[in-house]
């Protein structure tokens, strides 16, 4: 039987690729407890070459056991991810999430999806089965006739070695963390294997899942920076200031681009955005600036775009590193993760310290030796950030406003290093004290829902039901505070084929928001057929169970797969919610 080390080395040579030793000291530690524990946790530098261990476990698993699901917190991840594992498994692979339904029950050999869709399946509401189950729960309170698949649905995970990459991003909100803790948990229960990989786990993180687990099952595998590892050594030798300032508008931030690129040969700048309206209006600036961004090669970059759109912008961003021009790429936080670009121009605006680094792992990311940074926000009173109260909690933008400011002081008040969690010749502050200080109060378990996970989990009768009853309280997911729906912009209706070839992805929301302007007055069918929508029923709903919970209802009960919105959209800027 073959080791995993083996086929690391089989999945090194496939690539071409050269091992790293923080990576070669993970698989050999896999190896070592691969039959005695069932959750590992690996931790890794944006950029270190996380891949390369999904790709292993990914080919272990069919060789030597039976299959592997690799999930990710974002589809624009998973899509990034397909080809390379199509290079080494071809048809062997297939994905499974929103209106992609190439592998049903996640059953191909090696499945990528996203971990809705994961956790899902695992409490027995596959994708393919869910609208029917719910449909049957809101009718009349059962859900029986699905029993088979429940059970169909969690032997496909359980035979399944998994990985969830980017975990770290499933812990940012109670609700994602307590369903990591529960699959974490179950794992261990059913000597199902777990990997989790993250460039930023903080110690609260890996403390909460040893307790779930239990420390027999649960092996943390660090990162540890090794002057002699040549990915630590080249990052150490990279040389670049970082600013941190109070800004007044995406025009101030423009011009500090063009001024911190002005002296340099090569331009290769990335600005990101906590918000898509903000994204896209830096976008126009941008068309109209001068300087040396007039003539550069300028992309946008965000989470509303067709699902054909969003290929031809990744094939678009890896052709710009080739290519021998400037270029400015503007983008939200889809560029966390899955988006394999570089940069020597970086600006972010302010964000908890986990995304600032995940950003950041886009700045002097290959070759480059010196680059200029800023973190921005835009400020309130006293120059500090602006914030807004939601349900009594404070935020910045879309962010908790403490893990905001958290990163704003350590940018301020250190000689910051953005690439390292440790730098071993001490020049600059490496990222580890600040992500473990940040997170230390903030994760939070809800001690109920993992209970209610594990109990649905077992419970082989009326699992179905209570699945369909726990997934219509949250709204219509068990990992995220709100839900993504499907949205054709009307121009695109029936000139793309398919409604997943059409739609964007848009939050519940965001959708609600459009029907109470009147924007939304239709909703596609099965089969690509249109009906109107009754809007004064959807906003008496959304009003009284909340947008995301509204609008999985009225789906589930008039078989809706997409809603078509009266909005403009074109390649370059995606969808125009204004």
């Amino acid at each position: 039987m073959g080791t995993l080390t083996e086929h690391y080395r089989a999945v090194l040579n496939s690539f071409n690729w050269l091992g790293r030793p923080a990576i070669d000291a993970a698989i050999k530690a896999l190896d070592a407890d691969w039959d005695s524990k069932n959750v590992f946790l690996i931790e890794a530098p944006t950029g270190y070459g996380k891949t390369a261990v999904s790709l292993t476990i990914a080919r272990y698993s069919v060789k030597e056991e039976a299959k592997a699901i690799i999930a990710y917190p974002l589809r624009t991840l998973l899509e990034d991810q397909v080809r390379k594992f199509k290079a080494v498994f071809g048809d062997d692979v297939g994905t499974r999430y929103m209106l992609n339904p190439g592998s049903p029950y996640l059953v191909k050999p090696v499945t990528l999806t996203t971990i809705d869709t994961l956790t899902m399946t695992y409490v027995g509401l596959a994708p393919e089965d869910v609208n029917r189950v719910l449909k049957g729960y809101l009718n009349d309170g059962t859900a029986t006739a699905s029993v088979g698949h429940y059970l169909f649905s969690r032997a496909s995970v359980m035979m399944s070695n998994i990985v969830i990459d980017e975990a770290h991003l499933m812990a940012d909100l109670p609700k994602g963390l307590s369903a990591l803790v529960a699959l974490a948990s179950m794992a261990a229960e059913e000597r199902v294997r777990l990997v989790l990989m993250t460039a930023t786990a903080p110690k609260k993180l890996y403390e909460v899942l040893e307790e779930a687990v239990g420390r027999d099952r649960f092996l943390h595998i660090p990162f540890k920076a090794s002057p002699k590892d040549t990915f630590v050594a080249e990052r150490e030798r990279k040389s670049y200031s970082v600013d941190a300032r109070p800004v007044k508008g995406v025009e101030e931030v423009v011009e500090w681009l063009i001024d911190a690129g002005k002296d340099m040969e090569r331009r290769r700048a990335l600005l990101v955005f906590n918000t898509v309206s903000e994204a896209v209006k830096a976008f126009d600036a941008l068309n109209t600036a001068g300087g040396w961004v007039a003539d550069a090669v300028k992309v946008l970059v965000h989470s509303r775009y067709t699902a054909a759109d969003r290929e031809a912008l990744a094939d678009r961003l890896e052709s710009l590193s080739e290519g021998g021009r400037d270029y400015v790429v503007v983008a939200t936080q889809v560029v966390e993760a899955g988006v394999d670009i570089t940069s020597n121009i970086f600006v972010s605006d302010a964000a908890p310290p986990t995304s600032i680094i995940q950003r950041a792992g886009r700045f002097l990311r290959r070759g480059e030796s010196f680059g200029r940074a800023l973190i921005w926000w835009e400020p309130g009173p006293g120059n500090k950030i602006v914030t807004r109260k939601v349900n009594g909690d404070e935020f910045y933008k879309v962010y908790p406003a403490d893990l905001v400011r958290a990163t704003i002081e350590w940018v301020s008040n250190s000689n910051p290093g953005l690439h390292l969690p440790e730098y071993p010749s001490g020049a600059r502050k490496g990222y580890a004290d600040l992500i473990n200080s940040a997170y230390e109060n903030v994760y939070e378990v809800i001690r109920g829902l993992v209970v209610e996970l594990r109990d649905i989990a077992r419970d082989f009768r009326q699992g179905a039901v209570r699945a369909a009853d726990l997934l219509m309280r949250e709204g219509g997911s068990l990992i995220r505070d709100d839900t993504l729906v499907p949205v054709i912009p009307s121009k695109l209706f029936g000139k793309r084929g398919e409604t997943s070839k059409a739609s964007v992805p848009l939050s519940a929301g965001a959708t609600a928001s459009l029907i109470a302007r009147g924007l939304i007055s239709e909703a596609v069918l099965n089969r690509n057929r249109s009906e109107p929508i009754n809007e004064g029923e959807m906003i008496r709903e959304v009003k009284k169970y909340g947008p995301a919970r509204a609008l999985t209802r009225y789906m589930l009960m008039h078989g809706v797969t997409a809603f078509i919105a009266k909005l403009g959209y074109d390649k370059v800027r995606g969808l125009a919610l204004r």
